[in-house]
């Protein structure tokens, strides 16, 4: 049999200025809207050996066995959302854009990416996938949510998993960038319930932005 090797482009994110924002350092990662797992190189600098990865698409979900067969992550095949149910899903031609929201603005942003097909996938509340696992969130203490407009639904769906984290990173839009999203000031709000203080923003599109939450238990 071949030995299944995991290959990736590298991903420019960086968990340096989060772990500066911590009085204890990321120690486990779940990382939902994993894609092909872009940022496992990063992960494996900062010595992080527990890692969940989440992604609804069958062709991320493929190469992300390698990562679980390497590394011995954890991955599920699921959309992290509100409910428990099956759902359509956004296939875009360039997959990152993919989204359980049909593209909005995004459009206008980027004329060459188009909706190509809808896929059929299973989407988990956090909070559901946590217990019925029986994953031990003490080993666990950030979320990467890159989930192109979906933010809100994932928060709704794991709020008691969200408050036991010391920082969240979540991909945030200008309102519209697809239909029905919430804007990063929504968003904001929205953690602000949950107990959590935006502490780094940056823009990485016209329309999009990378911002950090720390828990307020969790500054130095």
């Amino acid at each position: 049999m071949t030995e299944r090797k995991y290959q990736c482009p590298e991903s420019p994110f960086s968990l340096e200025r989060i772990n500066n924002l911590l009085k204890s350092k990321i120690r486990g990662v779940i990382h939902i809207g994993a894609n092909y797992g872009e940022e496992t190189n990063e992960y494996r600098r900062r010595e992080i050996s527990k890692v969940i990865w989440i992604e609804p698409l069958s062709s991320g979900f493929e190469q992300l066995k390698a990562l679980s067969e390497t590394y011995g992550d954890l991955i599920y095949n699921y959309c992290i959302g509100a409910e428990n149910k099956e759902i359509d899903f956004f296939v875009t031609n360039n997959i990152v854009s993919s989204s359980p929201r049909d593209l909005g603005l995004h459009k206008h942003q980027d004329p060459t990416c188009v909706v190509q097909e809808i896929q059929k996938v299973d989407m988990k509340r956090l909070d559901t996938l946590v217990e019925e696992e029986g994953i031990d969130l003490s080993d666990y203490n950030f979320i990467n949510v890159d989930v192109q407009g979906f933010e809100d639904e994932v928060i709704e769906g794991g709020k008691e998993t969200f408050k036991k984290m010391d920082a969240i990173l979540l991909e945030t839009n200008y309102k519209d960038v697809y239909i029905g999203c919430k804007s990063k000031e929504e968003i904001q709000s929205i953690m602000a319930d949950l107990g959590f203080v935006l502490v780094s923003t940056i823009q990485i599109n016209k329309v999009q932005f990378e911002d950090v939450y720390v828990n307020a238990n969790s500054f130095k």
